[in-house]
């Protein structure tokens, strides 16, 4: 026969299903879905740091392209100059006014809410988090896309001006 051991000791595992673990589950994801909107709110305003930083340097690439193009047996430069005004463009739509869901919710929401239990209220208000997550994480992508072409429509311009800078130069000297 094993010896008992009356000394053992009590592992606390929290709420368990029969006691409280639905209520746990729903103030938990709360938090996470108010911590991966946070992070989107960072995304977003990165995203909106690049664009800056793009529509500077395509509206500079653009005003030497166009200039360069100005010069005889130049004129080829207005096609690189055509690319770095569609990055400039595509960085500006990033500018354009979107909606994104934030942090916490509206206090007269949660005030006339028809639920009756806190787990009731605080799983409405983790449902209303997601919905935000999924409108924010469409915003993003929208973001991203215009971005990544405007960095391709960049990267284009400078290759296209050195390429036919150096077919010009093999041509003309």
């Amino acid at each position: 026969m094993a010896p008992e051991f009356s000394d053992a000791p009590t592992i606390e595992v929290g709420q368990t299903a029969g006691d409280g673990l639905a209520l746990w589950c729903a103030k938990e994801a709360l938090r996470q879905g108010e911590l991966r909107i946070t992070s989107q709110q960072t995304a977003y305003a990165n995203f909106m740091a690049r664009a800056n930083a793009c529509i500077g340097w395509s509206v500079t690439l653009t005003a030497a392209f166009c200039a360069g193009s100005t010069q005889p047996n130049m004129h080829w430069f207005i096609f690189p100059a055509l690319f770095t005004t569609g990055a400039a463009f595509l960085s500006a739509a990033v500018f354009c006014s979107r909606k994104m869901g934030v942090p916490g919710d509206i206090p007269d929401y949660i005030l006339n809410t028809q639920s009756t239990t806190e787990l009731e209220v605080t799983q409405a208000l983790a449902l209303r988090c997601q919905r935000d997550i999924n409108f924010n994480n469409s915003v993003i992508k929208e973001l991203k896309e215009y971005m990544d072409m405007a960095f391709i429509l960049l990267a284009i311009s400078t290759l296209t001006a050195a390429v036919l800078a150096a077919a010009h130069h093999s041509l003309f000297n």
